[in-house]
């Protein structure tokens, strides 16, 4: 939560709430739950296996959820298996129960360390329901608890299934023991959906779902690759700047190296460009500098085999503690994306994501708060890749929050999270450095800190980042001169009446003149042009040469900066990059734009 005076509180969605969900089917129909699983503190609970007390009194009695179910008709002799608590804390029971008999009374007794406790009252005559219950224990102590028939009828009938024990105090779906759980076990899908209401919808239609992990249990697994060209032919692996970056998802580490497995971006067109990541140390930190808050470096298991560092928040309270980004400039009303690598214990309550930001001329801290992500319960078994696009509003600049929002049994809840990258546009970029942390590393040559091989990378890196940036500028400064195509086209059909009637009157006026120069050459300037004629023929163009087109006996030719990027020559039109706003032949066929929708190019046969 964010708090202050004067301020708006908002987030992207404007007050929409994000629930998650979990099942074992693509439809969220199978084991439906809004609370993902713990593992079961208790051995041999799926089908009763190893020693349990009282067990030679009851019957299997097929399987519910999956469980084996066992079944009782005479009176008192519960079946159950004590648990011992690992360390102090909040622990809860649980599990399913049914009951027949018009007369019959269920009780739950328990004892705890030994004391017996008052028995609860059930009911009777019931249909399958999970029971629990919440203790709290220190190390070493013992509980259990075992459903019994309280009253000696004739036609009392019991029924139990899936005991469990478990830390903290929401009790969640059945889950096998650390020991005994294999990948088959664990959900398959997750599903989300938003809305303004404060009230989770059971209803698995109103989610979206998707797979969470694969038969092998691995957590999907985020492929990149990078090529010069549009279907990814000669892709690499390896960013070098290639214009097109291609992306798919499964559940094996290895990428692929066939390129039609990948979707394939123009990273340099306007809807995907993107550049230089905004957040300093945003990975693999070694310390906190540029952040703020409670967060400190940290490894772990999950996270490249405990190889690699970052970010951890931890906290035993409910409140919510808070980790910040360094200040950073946007453009007002522009697409950023931010993507991270995240994964938590169950006991966080949930995680938001904020963007806080100002207008250039406050001095407030923050004048407006947007949850880019609300509410969310990250993975706790595997790192999850997270990719959020937002947009940046009437702010001029701004900072990066994650939330841990507490635990929700009094045990540390911790959040990790790394590999933080945010940039300009629509599409989510892989982790590299900021501008500003590669410039320093380039600079720290002086230093003869590095190799001359480290700072080849790092320069490679450098350059690779101001084209980014330049093939962008590149992009706003096309869509001027689009817009200023636009207006030369509505006013075309005029001007070339006007034109054709100055072109006559200016040849009418036009008097012979020859003049002889031998093996000189003769120049014309004006206030930002010139033109030349000599004997390699003529010259026109931008006195600051950004621009020359070039007429010779054998070559027509055009420059821009510099660089031939068109030439007629031999009877074939050579040029580099064109753009055609109406059609296309070759041969027998025309590519043009399709009437009924302008952004569908068709192929029509012409013949001829």
């Amino acid at each position: 939560m964010v708090a202050s005076n004067s301020i708006t509180v908002s987030n992207v969605n404007d007050g929409t709430i994000t629930n998650t969900a979990w099942s074992y089917s693509a439809d969220g129909t199978d084991r439906f739950t809004t609370v993902y699983p713990n593992l079961n503190l208790l051995d041999g609970a799926k089908d009763f296996s190893g020693t349990w007390s009282s067990s030679e009194r009851w019957t299997n009695d097929g399987t519910y959820k999956g469980l084996t179910v066992k079944k009782r008709t005479g009176q008192w002799g519960g079946i159950f298996k004590t648990f011992t608590a690992p360390k102090d804390g909040v622990y809860t029971f649980s599990a399913y129960i049914k009951a027949s008999g018009a007369t019959t009374t269920i009780i739950r007794h328990r004892i705890v360390n030994g004391v017996a406790q008052t028995d609860y009252l059930i009911g009777s005559n019931f249909d399958w329901r999970i029971d629990t219950v919440t203790v709290s224990l220190k190390t070493g102590q013992t509980a259990f608890f075992r459903y019994e028939i309280y009253t000696n009828n004739a036609d009392a009938i019991l029924w139990t299934a899936g005991h469990k024990w478990e830390q903290g105090s929401i009790a969640t779906p059945h889950m096998q023991s650390s020991s005994e759980v294999t990948t088959s076990d664990w959900p398959k899908y997750r599903g989300e959906y938003s809305d303004i209401s404060s009230e989770q919808s059971t209803n698995p239609s109103n989610y979206t779902w998707s797979p969470m992990r694969g038969d092998d249990g691995k957590a999907s697994v985020v492929h990149w690759a990078y090529s010069d060209n549009a279907d990814g032919t000669g892709f690499t692996t390896t960013d070098n700047g290639q214009r097109y970056i291609g992306h798919y998802s499964d559940y094996t580490q290895a990428d692929s190296t066939d390129k039609t497995k990948y979707r394939w971006a123009d990273r340099w067109a306007k809807i995907d460009v993107g550049g230089a990541n905004l957040i300093k140390n945003g990975g693999f930190p070694t310390n906190t500098l540029y952040w703020s808050g409670a967060m400190i470096v940290s490894q772990h298991g999950f996270y490249y085999n405990g190889q690699r560092k970052l970010f951890l928040l931890q906290t035993t309270g409910t409140a919510e503690i808070t980790a910040s980004t360094n200040r950073f400039e946007v453009k007002r009303n522009t697409d950023y994306t931010l993507s991270f690598y995240a994964f938590a214990e169950s006991n966080v309550k949930n995680s938001d994501i904020y963007f806080i930001g100002r207008k250039s001329n406050e001095t407030n801290e923050f004048t407006s708060a947007n949850a880019i992500i609300a509410s969310r319960r990250f993975w706790d078994l595997k790192p999850e890749y997270v990719t959020v696009t937002f947009n940046s509003g009437d702010n001029d600049n701004g900072y990066i929050r994650f939330d841990n929002n507490g635990s929700t049994d009094g045990i540390n809840a911790v959040l990790f999270f790394g590999e933080v990258m945010l940039a300009e546009g629509s599409a989510p970029q892989k982790w590299s450095a900021s501008y500003d942390e590669i410039a320093a590393s380039i600079d720290s040559k002086a230093d003869q800190t590095l190799t001359q091989e480290q700072i080849n990378a790092l320069n490679e890196k450098n350059q690779i980042l101001e084209s980014e940036m330049q093939a962008k500028a590149s992009m706003e400064a096309f869509s001027d001169l689009e817009k200023t195509y636009q207006s030369f086209v509505k006013s075309n059909a005029d001007g070339q009446a006007k034109a054709k009637a100055d072109l006559i009157e200016a040849g009418r006026r036009i008097k012979l003149l020859t003049t002889q120069f031998g093996g000189l050459a003769e120049l014309k300037t004006f206030i930002d042009t010139y033109m030349s004629s000599s004997n390699e023929g003529l010259v026109i163009g931008k006195n600051d040469a950004s621009s020359t087109i070039k007429v010779s006996s054998d070559r027509i030719s055009m420059f821009s900066a510099g660089k031939e990027v068109m030439y007629i020559s031999q009877g074939v039109i050579s040029i580099n990059n064109g753009i055609f706003t109406t059609s296309v032949q070759i041969g027998k066929f025309r590519t043009e734009q399709y009437h009924l929708n302008a952004d569908m190019n068709v192929i029509r046969y012409v013949g001829g």
